[in-house]
């Protein structure tokens, strides 16, 4: 058997000993990265269009920003609602993942002793500590943090978004609208870009 001799002034692509094998798998790592990088524009592009401000019939309103966190609102009347939180895009699903601000309430007794602190939902965006009376008044106001929760589960599908059920099924029946007996479409629809 003779051995194959491999000359060292040629670059070593060019040997013609290892030509054969290296060329293959530059062609599949070329491939491969080509791929990588269609499907990741493809998520980017889809994430791009989904990025803006929803609202539905019902006054509630998810805006979806460009650092991957979102505000949920919801408005009837005098009373409100909100909620904020991160969102992630995956396989044509949003998925609403809500971070919860909490205030320390400090609970005293009649002589002003302290007896304990607990934990509850915060009026505003900023985390305090509050007292029995600041938390009465807050539970009087016909505002604050989740008293309307967001959806879990959104389906994107050309500027809108449709609600999906825990039942894992879009949620496209149309429902009674409030004082009145016209029904209206569930889903979001984009305001702003």
């Amino acid at each position: 058997m003779r051995t194959k001799y491999i000359r060292p002034s040629l670059p070593f692509r060019r040997h013609g000993a290892y030509s054969g094998t290296l060329c293959t798998s530059r062609k599949i790592m070329k491939t491969i990265t080509l791929i990588i990088t269609i499907l990741l524009s493809i998520q980017a592009k889809a994430q791009n269009e989904i990025i803006g401000e929803y609202s539905n019939h019902f006054g509630e309103k998810i805006i979806l920003k460009t650092d991957s966190t979102f505000e949920f609102k919801w408005h009837f009347d005098l009373a409100g609602s909100w909620t904020i939180g991160k969102w992630k895009y995956e396989k044509g699903t949003i998925i609403l993942e809500p971070t919860y601000i909490y205030d320390t309430l400090i609970v005293k007794d009649a002589d002003e002793n302290f007896v304990k602190d607990s934990l509850v939902f915060s009026i505003d965006s900023n985390s305090n500590k509050i007292s029995q009376v600041d938390y009465a008044l807050n539970l009087l106001s016909s505002g604050g943090q989740n008293k309307v929760p967001p959806p879990i589960k959104l389906f994107y599908k050309k500027n809108k978004l449709i609600v999906i059920g825990e039942n894992g099924k879009l949620i496209k029946k149309k429902v009674r609208g409030f004082w009145t007996k016209k029904k209206y479409r569930p889903w979001y629809i984009k305001i702003k870009k």
